[in-house]
């Protein structure tokens, strides 16, 4: 059989994502005759090499138009595509395609979008609409209402999905009863995580904490960790790294913490070396504190398999569906409530006290992150999925 990976990937700046994918299309390719689609909104300052079976292409028009534009489906037997949301575009395509299709669903969709509009406040508004920008609006609206109209249709001509977590199969059947699920979580390229020097942890120094964030969404919640850190009483001195990219509603709380005795340094989108020089200083990870804003309550996020292959001890306020998997793992993470609440910061500490006495604990979790978590293994159930898709 002949496979086509096709995804739309916004920005090339969000190199999470974009690591992924490659990853998952080089694996593949070892196991597949596959090739791929990659259509980016943005080309910005990009620094990746694409193998010979993946084409690029920028477009900021709709999704499927570009993808009709660019994809013979005769030439298939099998399209795997990351949902980009059910629409009367996704219909018509799904309904002339000759291959199957196969979804790939990373969140909830229509709850995330609902979060996303949700997140608009009257001077938001005021703003597109001075500037001349209610298409935006529109677009938004007219994207919710698609996805839960035509959701079911949609989902009745695919011939599966896959889903990186339970609770999302369980979401997607609940739109469509007969829809065919897998659930295989995301994996990471592990040889090619930087292995990093563990710091001592002595309140000589200062408590270390690092945040990575491809996106400036809100279900990342750091607000929750800024008010932590600022709120925090106790004789650490606290600093945070935050790596990559944040909303501009947190700048209020990180000037607030900066003007005392704590420190939060804004880094930007780094490469892999660079991010590495912050890890070799960090005690602890953090992940994703507010994914049930959108409402997410199971998780499987790359940051938290980065700093797994990193050998960092990590924070997180959702189930992730590896980790409670294999009880291997749970003596390298700390599960905080899903909720408002500020995070405590002499939790952390504690929590990192206790892992610090585990010799070569660093070791132990990229071990761990390499026979659980590695993109090699979640590929090996995806390829035997779509190898059962030939009957």
């Amino acid at each position: 059989m002949k496979y086509l990976y096709v995804a739309s990937i916004g920005r090339s700046s969000a190199s999470g994502v974009v690591n992924k994918v490659l990853n998952k299309v080089n694996y593949l390719s070892q196991k597949l005759d596959i090739e791929a689609l990659l259509i980016f909104q943005e080309l910005d300052h990009i620094s990746i090499s694409f193998r010979s079976n993946v084409k690029v292409v920028q477009s900021k028009a709709d999704f499927f138009s570009t993808a009709i534009r660019h994809i013979d489906t005769s030439q298939f037997d099998c399209i795997i595509m990351r949902y980009q949301g059910a629409s009367k575009r996704c219909f018509r395509f799904l309904q002339k395609c000759q291959a199957k299709v196969v979804f790939e669903h990373n969140s909830i969709e229509g709850k995330e979008k609902w979060f996303y509009i949700k997140s608009f406040n009257i001077r938001d508004y005021a703003y597109l609409i001075f500037n001349g920008k209610f298409k935006t609006i529109y677009r938004e609206w007219l994207s919710l209402f698609d996805e839960y109209w035509y959701s079911k249709k949609c989902l009745s001509l695919a011939y599966a999905g896959i889903t990186v977590t339970d609770e999302i199969a369980r979401y997607e059947k609940c739109r469509y009863k007969k829809y065919i699920t897998k659930t295989i979580s995301n994996g990471i390229n592990t040889e090619k995580v930087l292995k990093r020097s563990v710091p001592s942890l002595d309140d000589s120094k200062p408590f270390t904490m690092i945040f990575f964030s491809g996106t400036d969404k809100g279900w990342h919640g750091l607000d929750r960790l800024l008010r932590g850190i600022k709120n925090y009483t106790g004789a650490w001195k606290l600093r945070l790294f935050i790596i990559g990219l944040y909303h501009k509603n947190n700048d209020i709380l990180i000037s607030q913490i900066n003007n005392g005795t704590h420190e939060v340094v804004c880094t930007g989108m780094l490469d892999s070396p660079q991010m590495k020089k912050y890890a070799d200083e960090s005690h602890i990870g953090i992940g994703s504190l507010g994914l049930h804003r959108i409402p997410l309550y199971q998780a499987c996020t790359l940051k938290t398999r980065e700093y797994c292959a990193l050998g960092l001890p990590l924070m997180i306020s959702h189930d992730d569906i590896d980790l409670t998997s294999y009880s291997s793992f749970a003596p390298f993470y700390l599960k905080v409530p899903a909720s408002e609440v500020e995070v405590s910061i002499q939790a952390m500490i504690d929590f990192s006290n206790k892992v610090y006495e585990i010799v070569d604990f660093d070791k132990k979790m990229r071990t761990l992150c390499e026979k659980h978590l590695d993109m090699s293994v979640k590929m090996d159930q995806l390829s035997l999925f779509l190898e059962s898709a030939e009957a």
